[in-house]
């Protein structure tokens, strides 16, 4: 689920580091299964996010990643 490696962009050296984002119980409350999410958060959710479709997920499941990269001196 996480992940550290050295690359090199444009010849310089970068560390990049990478993990999974995983679905807690909170997350459910917008992001879960259709069925179970109240319509004040799906009104929510259209008018915040008219084009999103992050829902349907299961706790732990993985929904991004949060990466990062720092040049090496």
């Amino acid at each position: 689920m996480e992940k550290g490696e050295i690359v090199i962009v444009n010849k310089k050296q970068y560390f990049r580091y990478a993990k999974g984002l995983k679905t807690a119980k909170e997350c459910l409350l917008c992001h879960g299964n259709n069925d179970n999410i109240t319509a004040e958060v799906k009104e929510k959710l259209k008018e915040k996010y008219p084009k999103d479709s992050a829902t349907g997920y299961g706790i732990n499941q993985v929904r991004g990643i949060v990466s990062v990269i720092r040049p090496i001196d």
